[in-house]
């Protein structure tokens, strides 16, 4: 990449907002949401300080909870610090500081964020509603839980929605671009100095879904078994992983070809033959995609940033006759999957938020 074309390119991973604060019209979400996580992250942080597990107004914690946690405080410590991030993100959403964090990675926070959420919340609709789920959540507390729910999506959605709204005229050179001044209403220029945003992100999400992930599908697939014994799996999955069973082969050519279809949707979103095809049947499923890959990296799927460290730290107890196992596992995690998933997730929102409109006919 050439100087010019690398200034261009930091310029285009420039949120599309103005480094101004937003409205109070607006940001009244953010805000509040900002409230609801600092309650949340000062609350796990006192009982922190008296090495308690819980959270005030919550169900009350049983003696095998504390039993299955080595070091209570680091648990309630690490939950505080997620509460406090997440008060950043609302802030940085509505901030002027907040134009110094690129936008695609500002939404899928924001979105994933929103997810775990409302994962969470069925947990207590169920107990509170149906009498299943975690038992001891009040009718006030799951009322709580919807309200800063709805907030935070409140919050993504306006997010989300402002790039649309938000209008700037951007001048280029007559006699440089042969193109008068245009109003922009995406935040997007027509010009061509988007284009090699646009390549660079979609030949990049297209050569690490086939260099990595289908690539090492393809050699499962084909009979080989290296990786298949630290497969971030459950145990029966991994066992069956590596004893080559006929529905797992099968599920080996799925995904090959699953990777291939993703492959050639990210190709259709720089490709003049990809034209055809509606902007949304590509971006919807690549956003979705995105988020998906970035929760599973920091653990909200199974494996993951977080769930690797708390079993590394002590903080997640083991059984002793799975600790080396799982620590290996763990580790493993860590340093090759988690940060594979979390780089292909955000090339996959680089890519969706890349892909320009189609012009009107």
């Amino acid at each position: 990449m050439n100087p010019i074309t690398a200034v261009h390119a930091a310029r285009r991973w420039r949120p599309a907002r103005r480094p101004e604060a937003v409205p109070l019209k607006w940001a009244w979400p953010a805000y509040l949401s900002a409230a609801d996580q600092l309650i949340y992250a000062t609350g796990k942080g006192y009982y922190a300080t008296q090495g308690r597990l819980g959270i005030p107004g919550g169900p009350p914690v049983t003696a095998s909870q504390y039993s299955d946690t080595s070091n209570v405080a680091l648990a309630q410590w690490m939950l505080a610090s997620l509460g406090l991030f997440s008060v950043a993100m609302a802030l940085a959403a509505v901030r002027p500081w907040g134009g110094l964090i690129p936008r695609p990675l500002l939404l899928l926070g924001l979105w994933g964020t929103a997810a775990l959420a409302a994962v969470s919340q069925i947990h207590v609709a169920q107990e509170v509603l149906l009498g299943s789920g975690a038992p001891g959540w009040s009718g006030r507390a799951a009322v709580q839980g919807a309200v800063g729910l709805c907030l935070w999506l409140a919050l993504a959605w306006l997010f989300t929605r402002r790039r649309g709204q938000e209008r700037h005229s951007r001048g280029e050179d007559g006699a440089r671009r042969g193109m008068k001044e245009v109003e922009v209403l995406d935040g997007r220029p027509p010009t061509r100095r988007t284009l090699p945003v646009r390549r660079w992100a979609a030949y990049a999400t297209c050569a690490w879904t086939l260099a990595g992930y289908g690539t090492l599908k393809l050699y499962w697939a084909l009979g080989g078994t290296a990786l298949t014994s630290s497969a971030p799996l459950p145990r029966s999955a991994r066992e069956e992983l590596v004893a080559q069973t006929p529905g797992t082969m099968a599920g080996h050519w799925i995904s090959v070809g699953l990777v291939l279809l993703g492959a050639l949707a990210a190709l259709a979103t720089v490709q003049p033959w990809g034209q055809v095809l509606p902007r949304r049947l590509l971006t919807v499923p690549m956003w979705i995609t995105g988020t998906l890959m970035v929760l599973r990296a920091w653990g909200a799927l199974g494996f993951g940033f977080v769930g690797d460290a708390m079993v590394l730290t002590g903080v997640l107890h083991v059984d002793p006759p799975d600790t080396a196992i799982a620590h290996h596992l763990s580790r493993v995690d860590l340093l090759l999957w988690s940060p594979y998933f979390l780089v292909w997730g955000l090339l996959w929102g680089a890519t969706a938020w890349a892909t320009p409109r189609r012009p009107a006919p």
